[in-house]
């Protein structure tokens, strides 16, 4: 048993998902399952990248007596190169094997089976199922998700490694690129910084292996400067960083043919997880494990004070009108002060930040969410005062 086949043609066909749901409802059941938990399903046995598959079905057959029987199709959630997590209307016993046939990302007419055991099954809501399956042998994730890879890096049978990658960073955020420098400091990533659209096509005109960029600028947003890219006749890929959800601008994310989508704020072993195993670099040794930044460091203090200066900015971006016109705006300005406050160490902040959020998001409207916002902002003069 191969335990990874050949890509084989697949016959054209309707297959809708055992859980019923057309893609609408399926991106509302991501979007809640996101808010619940980071993970609901098989954190514990992956060791590489996961990456969120949007409208794909998997065949899925149950191993019994030795053989693969009744071919299901389920919604897949996400993939990795160690595994997949698939959605189902029933539960399915861990230990079981199983075998999954999944479309080719550029030709879906294609498949590849993958053989794997059931790891862990959880219940998800309704009669939703989440199950997460474990393959036999790795595999190059490349071939069924968009995500950030240039071509030439792809896994190859040489397991060469490259010893330096090139990044440019697109950030109008001083506080969250230099999170990123200090996150991505060693000898073997180059990293230039940008804070406006037209800094990064300056700097674009050079070489580089991968872009990370914040979807909103001052000047413009990644959609352009990858449009931008594509006129130049540049192949670099650009990975899109963002306080919003990828849910939320999933949309946006096709239709602009990002290859990645990182949500802020990104953690030191989730970054440098995605930029060395995609860029074919070397792992680092070091544990990168603790979500907290060392509050003692020099380095960590001076980005805080950044942060305290940075909030000045983002209290006038919270209190102006025109802003209440866009409350996706709003809601990306939150999320940030969500997300980098509890990590520098403003807890309290991180929490109002949250409570507005959850506002935000639920209602979609600034005027509603008036009062959480305004708590925000008073919270934020007295972070800056601290």
């Amino acid at each position: 048993m191969s335990g990874y086949k050949h890509a084989q043609k697949r016959p054209i066909s309707a297959r809708p998902n055992t859980i019923g749901m057309c893609r609408k409802k399926m991106r509302e059941l991501l979007q809640r399952m996101a808010k619940r938990s980071r993970s609901v399903g098989v954190e514990d046995f992956r060791s590489s990248k996961r990456w969120p598959v949007l409208g794909v079905t998997a065949e899925f057959q149950l191993e019994e007596n030795r053989r693969f029987r009744d071919k299901l199709n389920l919604s897949v959630r996400d993939i990795s190169n160690g595994g997949i997590s698939l959605l189902h209307s029933s539960f399915f016993y861990p230990g079981t094997r199983c075998r999954i046939t999944l479309p080719l990302r550029d030709d879906p007419s294609e498949v590849v089976v993958i053989d794997g055991v059931i790891k862990r099954c959880i219940h998800v809501e309704g009669v939703v199922h989440e199950i997460g399956i474990k393959f036999d042998k790795p595999i190059d994730s490349n071939k069924f998700v968009s995500k950030i890879l240039l071509e030439k890096f792809k896994p190859d049978n040489s397991n060469a490694k490259r010893t330096v990658g090139r990044v440019l960073l697109v950030d109008d955020s001083a506080v969250d690129r230099r999170l990123v420098e200090y996150f991505l400091t060693g000898p073997n990533i180059q990293l230039s910084v940008a804070g406006t659209l037209e800094d990064a096509r300056s700097l674009a005109k050079e070489p580089f292996d991968l872009i990370l960029c914040e979807l909103k600028l001052p000047d413009g947003d990644a959609v352009e400067l990858i449009q931008w890219l594509k006129e130049q006749g540049s192949g670099t890929p650009i990975a899109i960083l963002s306080a919003i959800p990828s849910e939320m601008v999933s949309d946006t994310i096709v239709q602009s043919e990002t290859k990645g989508y990182l949500l802020k704020p990104v953690d030191r072993a989730t970054l440098n997880t995605a930029v060395t195993d995609i860029l074919g670099l070397p792992s680092s040794t070091e544990s990168e494990q603790e979500p907290l930044l060392d509050l003692s460091d020099p380095t960590v203090m001076e980005i805080v004070d950044m942060f305290k200066g940075e909030v000045d900015l983002l209290v006038d971006a919270l209190g102006d009108e025109s802003a209440f016109e866009d409350p996706i705006q709003l809601y990306s300005v939150v999320l940030r002060l969500q997300g980098t406050a509890p990590t520098l160490g403003f807890e309290q902040l991180g929490k109002v930040a949250a409570r507005a959020a959850e506002s935000l998001a639920a209602t979609m409207s600034s005027e509603e969410s008036a009062p959480q916002l305004n708590a925000l902002i008073e919270s934020c003069k007295a972070a800056r005062a601290a």
